[in-house]
């Protein structure tokens, strides 16, 4: 499969729980994953973010939102695998991440290396 392919996948298993959750009633808001690189305060008002389909890819202020919407009494649930496990930057609002060529990054070495364990953060216990 190409990557449009793959992309249509993942998209559509968060399409039908949406789909599936509006028609039981459930009172959805929307988001991305972007929302969260300037913090979590688009989450006030809400008792709990539901990240649904394929999560791995987060930057240090993504992952530093939801831990503090966490410890602010928030709840959080992934309906996915290998949540959390890549960490990336933005850049000039693009998501930068080298993963398996991660030795390659300019900022290879600082607290912006791929892997979140890498840098001395454990997986997160929400996950």
């Amino acid at each position: 499969m190409d990557y449009w392919a793959d992309l249509s996948i993942l998209l559509s298993k968060e399409r039908r729980f949406a789909v599936w959750a509006e028609r039981e009633g459930i009172d959805l808001a929307y988001s991305i994953n972007s929302d969260l690189e300037d913090g979590d305060e688009f989450l006030n008002g809400h008792r709990l973010l539901l990240s649904v389909g394929h999560d791995e890819y987060w930057s240090w202020a993504m992952r530093d939102a939801v831990e503090h919407f966490v410890a602010n009494n928030g709840n959080v649930a992934f309906l996915s695998g290998n949540t959390c496990y890549w960490q990336v930057r933005v850049e000039d609002r693009r998501m930068i991440g080298w993963k398996h060529r991660y030795e390659e990054d300019p900022v290879y070495g600082t607290d912006r290396t791929p892997d979140h364990h890498d840098v001395g953060r454990p997986s997160p216990r929400s996950t």
